[in-house]
C-alpha cells in the first residue's frame, strides 16, 4: 500500500493514528489544531495544514497526494526549515494550493514550538523518521493574490508543476483575473445576479403552487413543468457566476459563500 493510501489531505487517514499536536508538535499558530499525521520516512502533515483543510476552507478539498508524491520523487527540496515552502495545486481542477517542503530528520518541523513531549521544536527523528520527509504545511486559495504574494513573494516561481504546464497557466490566470478585477463593477454585477435569482425563484415557486391544482389542464401543467426545469438551469448558471465573482473579489482568506436555496424536489 502506497503512502497516499494511508495519508490523505484533511486528515482522512487509512492506518496512521492521529497524533496529539500539543504533546508531539506544538504548532505556533494560535488557532486550535488537535492532531496531525506522520507516516514514517514518507510524510508528516503539520497541524496547521489539517486545520486549513478541515476548518478554514469548508469546501470539500480533494487532493491527490499520490500523484503529487510521484511528481516530487527526486526533487531536490532538502534545505532549511525556515526557507519559504514550495506549493502545488491539490487537484487538476482545484483552485486551492498546498505548500510543502522536504526536510532532513534533524531539522525542526515547520511552525513547531515546544510540545510537552520534547520541550523544544519537534524534528522528524523525534517521530521515528530516519530519512528526509515531505512536510505538508498549509492550504491556500489561488485567487487570494495578496496572501500568495505575502507568503511566497513570486508565487509563479514557487509553484511546482504537479499536473504539467497547465498549473502555471491556471495560477497566472487566477492571479491576473483578481488583479485586473474592477471590484465595484463586480459587486454591482453580483447584486444584479442575486436580484435576478430571487425573481426567477419566486416565479418557479408560483408555478409549483399552480401545478398542485388538480383541476389544471395537462397541457398547461406540462408547460409549467418545462419552465420550472428551465429556471433550475438558469439558477445553476447564476450560482456559477456568483461563485466566480466571489473568487475574484474576496478580500479575506477562506471561502466566500454564494447564495443557497433548497432544490426543487
Amino acid at each position: 500500500m502506497g503512502w497516499f493510501d494511508i495519508l490523505k489531505l484533511g486528515g482522512e487517514d487509512f492506518g496512521t493514528p492521529q497524533m496529539n499536536q500539543e504533546l508531539y508538535y506544538g504548532d505556533e499558530i494560535s488557532e486550535k489544531k488537535d492532531f496531525f499525521h506522520n507516516l514514517k520516512d514518507v510524510a508528516t502533515t503539520r497541524p496547521h495544514f489539517e486545520y486549513s483543510a478541515t476548518k478554514k476552507y469548508t469546501d470539500n478539498i480533494q487532493g491527490n497526494l499520490r500523484e503529487i508524491a510521484q511528481k516530487l520523487q527526486g526533487e531536490s527540496m532538502v534545505g532549511s526549515a525556515d526557507a519559504t515552502p514550495y506549493m502545488a495545486f491539490t487537484a487538476p481542477d482545484s483552485k486551492y494550493l498546498i505548500s510543502f517542503r522536504r526536510i532532513t530528520p534533524k531539522e525542526n518541523y515547520t511552525g513547531s514550538k515546544e510540545p510537552s513531549k520534547f520541550k523544544r521544536p519537534t524534528r522528524p527523528m523525534d517521530l521515528g523518521n530516519t530519512k528526509s520527509v515531505i512536510v505538508f504545511d498549509s492550504v491556500y486559495d489561488g485567487y487570494d493574490v495578496g496572501r500568495l504574494r505575502q507568503v511566497f513573494g513570486s508565487p509563479l516561481e514557487r509553484l511546482k508543476s504537479i499536473w504539467g504546464d497547465s498549473d502555471e497557466d491556471r495560477l497566472r490566470g487566477m492571479m491576473g483575473e483578481k488583479e485586473q478585477a474592477n471590484y465595484q463593477e463586480l459587486i454591482d454585477k453580483r447584486k444584479e445576479l442575486t436580484a435576478k435569482r430571487r425573481e426567477i425563484v419566486a416565479d418557479q415557486e408560483k408555478l409549483q403552487k399552480k401545478n398542485r391544482n388538480r383541476k389544471m389542464l395537462p397541457e398547461q401543467r406540462k408547460k409549467n413543468e418545462a419552465r420550472i426545469l428551465e429556471i433550475d438551469n438558469e439558477v445553476d448558471k447564476i450560482d456559477a457566476q456568483v461563485r466566480e465573482i466571489d473568487n475574484r473579489t474576496q478580500r479575506s482568506k477562506g471561502r466566500t459563500r454564494g447564495p443557497r436555496r433548497r432544490r426543487r424536489r
